[in-house]
């Protein structure tokens, strides 16, 4: 694909194993700071709803709007799922 880890804005994960899939992104190109982890230590693992909370809270935590938000996770058996989202 065309798209590079610097032109995405944030990265959304889920609040489960964050050591290893932050792990798998900086493997992949993303820095640290990319990757929104302010709701790790705020409520733990919501299951299912990881992605909603995350998403409403960096888009209302941040100052600025991003533009290309990416949701990342990775499974117990090697599956992975990935959302790219353009913020317009």
């Amino acid at each position: 694909y065309t798209i590079k880890p610097s032109e995405i804005s944030s990265v959304i994960i889920q609040n489960a194993n964050y050591y290893l899939v932050s792990q798998c992104l900086n493997s992949l190109g993303f820095k640290t700071e990319q990757i929104f982890l302010d709701n790790i230590n705020a409520y733990g693992h919501l299951d299912c709803i990881d992605f909603v909370v995350n998403l409403k809270d960096l888009i209302t935590q941040k100052s600025e709007t991003p533009e290309k938000i990416m949701s990342f996770g990775i499974g117990w058996a090697g599956s992975n799922i990935c959302l790219l989202m353009e913020v317009v």
